[in-house]
């Protein structure tokens, strides 16, 4: 089965294996996977937190949360090795 990108999974998954041999390569597919899931946040958290968002009650509160979240991304983003955090 093709996966989009010319692969098929059995392709992607030896791919990736040979990317995972080393402690050093599974760490850093690990940050990876960390600020991927970051992203989703930042690119996502006012759909998905309805009641932060409702609780917040203006756009200025609003935009002001998601300035701290971002800067609190880029923070554990810089901890990662990363200059910032990025959204999905």
């Amino acid at each position: 089965m093709d996966m989009g990108n010319g692969q098929t999974y059995d392709e992607m998954v030896a791919e990736t294996a040979a990317k995972l041999r080393t402690r050093t390569q599974k760490k850093e597919e690990a940050r990876v996977l960390l600020l991927h899931g970051i992203g989703d946040v930042l690119g996502y958290w006012t759909e998905n937190n309805a009641h932060t968002v409702e609780a917040l009650g203006s756009d200025d509160a609003v935009t002001e949360f998601g300035e701290i979240l971002k800067r609190e991304a880029d923070r554990i983003a810089r901890m990662l090795g990363y200059e910032e955090a990025w959204t999905n």
